[in-house]
């Protein structure tokens, strides 16, 4: 008889993100990885069989009951001693005679996918008058602290401490091996990574998740023979885990360039775990490097990834995949929680763009530059302030191939000396309905000047020609609306650089 045994970690983000400290985000980040390698050890202590182990994530199957449920009561246990607030679910899963892998990890995975939406997800809060409430989070008793001066709960403290040994995290690892003889200088807070922007004060937050992950695995599954159907999960796991990782870790230094001496290397990682993948950066960057990462995660999926180093390469799946990007931009003092949820959201606009373009099977993004958190769903406030009649003033969500073509255009603009005190009247028109827009997009287009290699005039004239806007600068719809890039690429135009 054969048992599997699948595990998930809970809350992440609560967990990671309970505190606006960067240290304490990157410890909380750091310590589910730790805990997420020690698994490994884990498994073996309990004479089980690693699938695979990841991203928070992982499979292994035992031949005796009593040892894969007492891995599950000690891997759930230590989970809950380390970090105290968060905690990891495994559920145990019996072979049923003559069963497909496939059905037997489908079965289990919905067990999983019931216990942990079981689970009471409500943390106490301190309602004792003598009680010091954590100084970080907020929401814990405290204890103080006469070395550090602070009043924080165990919690917090535990990634409090966990933050200083945060570069020994795989993705932080992974650049500094990239320039082994230069010493790497990571940003202590937002503000370091905001003096790095330009404009300057200025973020920008990638949230991706891939589209369709659970299906492609239960396809890949079912086309192997039951030899090789074990292999073929702990590939596909690996692959996703470590395309995302590899393909972050390039984007960000083939956009950023090598680090330097002595000089801040402005980008923070808070999650880089199975398809997962969540981090900021320098507000001109953020667009052009989740585009990148986009490109590069689709090729290291369908093939692999080769280097020098054999630690750095994996084996692809032979075939594609995407992934569902978004990207918030605001000022660095801008709150955390807030942007992250922002992102959040973009990331959801652009994954039902994926569902809909689904027989391409694209990489998708949509992006927003704000100054104020969501009051409201972010397809509901862009019904309310960006459409009207039968015009949405904008083309959000678009696909890499697309996002790529508006950046391109964005910087034409700017080469070709479009006044800067125009890029306003890009947008203001829209505002005026359908006919006055296309005039007044008209009157501008003859007050440009049409003189030098690439004048501004031309430069416009070709963002109508890319997007085949007709009439300038509306583009019809197959369900009879028109919708426009020009606000989009308005909103982009401060964080897109020669």
């Amino acid at each position: 008889m054969s048992y599997l045994v699948l595990f998930d970690t809970d809350r992440i983000q609560e967990y990671v993100f309970a505190t606006q400290k960067l240290r304490a985000i990157r410890g909380g980040s750091f310590l589910l990885e730790c805990l997420n390698r020690e698994t490994t050890n884990l498994i073996e202590t309990h004479v089980g069989q690693e699938i695979y182990v990841g991203g928070g994530a992982g499979a292994a199957r035992f031949a005796d009951y009593q040892k894969a449920f007492d891995f599950c009561n000690a891997l759930e246990a230590r989970y809950r001693h380390e970090t105290i607030i968060a905690g990891i679910t495994a559920w145990l899963e019996p072979f049923q005679k003559a069963e497909p892998f496939w059905q037997w990890v489908e079965r289990a995975e919905m067990h999983l996918r019931r216990r942990k939406e079981e689970k009471d997800r409500s943390i106490p809060l301190v309602n004792n008058p003598y009680a010091k409430v954590c100084e970080l989070c907020g929401r814990l008793p405290a204890e103080g602290d006469p070395v550090e001066n602070k009043f924080i709960c165990m919690a917090c403290r535990r990634q409090w401490n966990e933050g200083a040994e945060y570069k020994h995290s795989l993705i932080y690892k992974a650049i500094e091996d990239k320039s082994p003889s230069t010493p790497i200088t990571w940003p202590e807070s937002l503000e370091d990574i905001g003096q790095a922007s330009d404009p300057e004060g200025y973020i920008g937050l990638i949230y991706s998740d891939g589209n369709r992950m659970g299906q492609r695995r239960k396809t890949e599954l079912k086309q192997c023979n039951s030899t090789e159907v074990e292999t073929k999960y702990r590939q596909f796991s690996e692959c996703v885990d470590k395309a995302t990782r590899w393909a972050m870790v390039d984007a960000v230094i083939e956009l950023m360039g090598d680090p330097v001496a002595n000089k801040i290397y402005p980008v923070q990682f808070f999650i880089t775990g199975g398809d997962d993948m969540l981090a900021a950066v320098p507000a001109h960057q953020a667009v052009p490097i989740a585009l990148r990462f986009g490109e590069l995660f689709e090729h290291y999926y369908e093939s692999g990834r080769s280097g020098a180093d054999s630690r750095d390469c994996f084996q692809g799946m032979g075939q594609g995949a995407s992934v569902a990007l978004g990207v918030a931009l605001a000022k660095q003092n801008y709150p955390l929680h807030s942007l992250i949820n922002t992102a959040r959201e973009l990331q959801k606009s652009a994954k039902q763009m994926a569902w809909k373009e689904r027989e391409q099977d694209v990489s998708t993004i949509d992006f927003l530059a704000t100054s104020s958190s969501l009051l409201q769903p972010l397809q509901d406030q862009r019904a309310e302030e960006l459409e009207y009649d039968n015009l949405r003033l904008t083309q959000r969500p678009y696909t890499i191939k697309e996002a790529n073509i508006l950046v391109e255009l964005i910087r034409g603009l700017k080469r070709s000396g479009f006044p800067r005190n125009k890029v306003n009247d890009l947008w203001r028109p829209l505002y005026r309905g359908r006919l006055a827009a296309c005039l007044d997009f008209l009157v501008l287009l003859s007050r440009l000047s049409d003189q030098g290699g690439t004048p501004p005039q031309q430069a416009l004239v070709k963002v109508a020609e890319e997007f085949a806007l007709s009439p300038f600068p509306w583009k019809l719809t197959a369900d009879f609306n028109y919708i426009t890039p020009l606000l989009d690429l308005a909103e982009l135009y401060d964080f897109i650089n020669l």
